[in-house]
């Protein structure tokens, strides 16, 4: 199948474009010297290869010429093989073998497309589809591989897939490309709508850089521009899973694709510039701020240390000697033996004066107590109890919460928009939440907010639609805004935001 066909004389082979298993592209040059592309398609190799012709023969005949829509030029039915030539691709190679210039290859080779210039590319493409739609045809098989440059203007190329049909039985194209109503057979009749899906695929695939099987994942910097994430939101809009909520009219995309080429005409002003210049400004003032800052604690610690220096060289007070005390320990005596006592008698009850005299004298004598009986016991010395101190009494400031109904507008959507850029540029959300991509600053309600007691305001979010709840802390200085440290939780697992200026 490599081979060209000796059947085609009027054309002369120069370049093998690519080759599948129904055919091959060529580069070929009539008679005159100009250049097209041949596409030749095996009958044999291709069971509906009739649907295809008739395809390219109701292209040929219904579809005026339109500036976005590759040209057919000749068709021929050969009796193992149809044949077809078209407009070629631009050489992006001068001088070596022809390269055909895709909108694969550049997205391949990164080649780099500003927010205008895809908006007005994909315009083109957009008015281009809608002038095939109106012949009643659907192309079927849009991606970036079939989109061709031509003289510098975007065509859709290899309309080999063109067709009338609306039974979805023979559904053909790649299957990223293809709505996913198709895939599952909810959906049995092709509609034009197959096209915008795709259509917008090959946008995502154009500004983020991906693959379509990545979707609907984009690069947080690529985010950061204004203009990519309105490019984005029309992405969402045309590739929604929900048929009822997908884009479906191609004069709307085109109409949002132009605000894009409009919008950044008054965003290169002098305020854009001289905000970026006080940016600068205001970082430089409070790395200056921090290193005087430094530099002053330096020279404190310096000095205090010199000062610590000079006074352990000062001589020091010759000390005291005070001789040891001998502390001298006391024997207690041993008890004196007492005399026996003598034996009780019985005493005659008589009584006198002079007995209870002597008896009241013998009374007031001290009674005699043995040696040792007179040492006076030391005092047990006082327990001292160890002092607790006094609780606090004063409890933590409670913040009082205040309603968002007293936020202005304006704050109220830079509070929306700073959660949700907090939510796409969180790396720890993809496994919890793999569809984070399709919130919007719109689904984010503000409930409450409060002062925070160090720096900041904190706010309290939700978004109902994601089962979404948490707070947020952002502190402003200057022109700088810095989003503190914050959380959420989704479906009740909590999540820590990333802390970002």
């Amino acid at each position: 199948m490599t081979d060209f066909p000796s059947a085609i004389t009027a054309y002369t082979p120069e370049t093998l474009c690519g080759q599948g298993g129904y055919g091959a592209v060529w580069r070929v040059r009539d008679a005159v010297g100009s250049y097209c592309a041949l596409k030749i398609v095996y009958k044999n190799s291709l069971a509906d290869w009739q649907q295809e012709f008739n395809g390219l023969t109701a292209y040929k005949s219904k579809v005026s010429p339109h500036p976005n829509l590759i040209r057919i030029f000749h068709i021929e039915n050969c009796p193992d093989f149809f044949w077809y030539t078209m407009e070629c691709a631009d050489n992006l190679n001068k001088e070596g073998p022809y390269l055909p210039d895709t909108l694969s290859h550049r997205i391949k080779h990164s080649v780099s497309l500003d927010p205008i210039q895809l908006a007005e590319i994909f315009g083109q493409l957009a008015a281009g589809l809608e002038h095939l739609h109106h012949a009643g045809l659907i192309h079927r098989d849009i991606k970036p591989e079939n989109i061709i440059f031509s003289g510098g203007i975007p065509k859709f190329g290899d309309i080999g897939l063109v067709s009338l049909n609306t039974l979805s039985d023979n559904l053909a194209g790649t299957q990223c490309f293809i709505p996913p109503e198709y895939l599952t057979g909810r959906e049995r009749k092709l509609k034009q709508d197959i096209d915008l899906y795709a259509l917008g695929k090959t946008l995502y695939c154009a500004f983020s850089g991906q693959e379509p099987e990545q979707y609907p994942l984009v690069p947080a910097a690529v985010l950061r521009d204004p203009r990519w994430r309105r490019i984005n939101q029309i992405v969402k809009a045309m590739c929604a899973e929900d048929p009822r909520r997908r884009m479906s009219s191609i004069p709307e995309m085109i109409a949002a694709l132009g605000e894009i080429s409009v919008q950044p005409a008054a965003r290169p002003s002098f305020f854009g510039q001289l905000s970026r210049v006080f940016h600068w400004i205001w970082t430089i003032l409070v790395i200056a701020l921090i290193l005087f800052l430094l530099s002053w604690l330096c020279v404190i610690l310096l000095v205090h240390w010199r000062f610590m220096k000079i006074d352990s060289r000062q001589d020091p007070v010759p000390a005291r000697f005070v001789p040891p005390v001998k502390k001298k320990t006391v024997q207690p005596a041993a008890p004196a033996a007492l005399p026996p006592k003598p034996p009780l008698t019985p005493v005659p009850a008589k009584t006198s004066p002079t007995s209870s005299s002597s008896r009241k004298q013998s009374a007031m004598k001290p009674e005699h107590k043995p040696a040792g009986e007179n040492k006076i016991l030391p005092k047990p010395s006082p327990v001292i109890s160890p002092v607790k101190r006094p609780v606090s009494l004063v409890s933590r400031k409670e913040p009082q919460i205040q309603s968002a109904k007293k936020l202005s507008r304006r704050s109220y959507r830079e509070v929306q928009e700073h959660v949700c850029d907090a939510i796409l540029e969180n790396e720890f959300l993809k496994p919890v939440l793999p569809d984070a991509g399709d919130i919007f600053p719109q689904d984010v309600i503000i409930d409450s907010f409060y002062e925070h007691e160090k720096s900041g305001t904190v706010y309290i979010f939700r978004i109902p639609s994601r089962e979404i709840r948490g707070r947020i802390r952002i502190s402003h200085i200057g022109a700088i805004t810095i989003r503190g440290l914050g959380y959420f939780y989704v479906k009740d697992k909590k999540i820590q935001f990333p802390k970002r200026k």
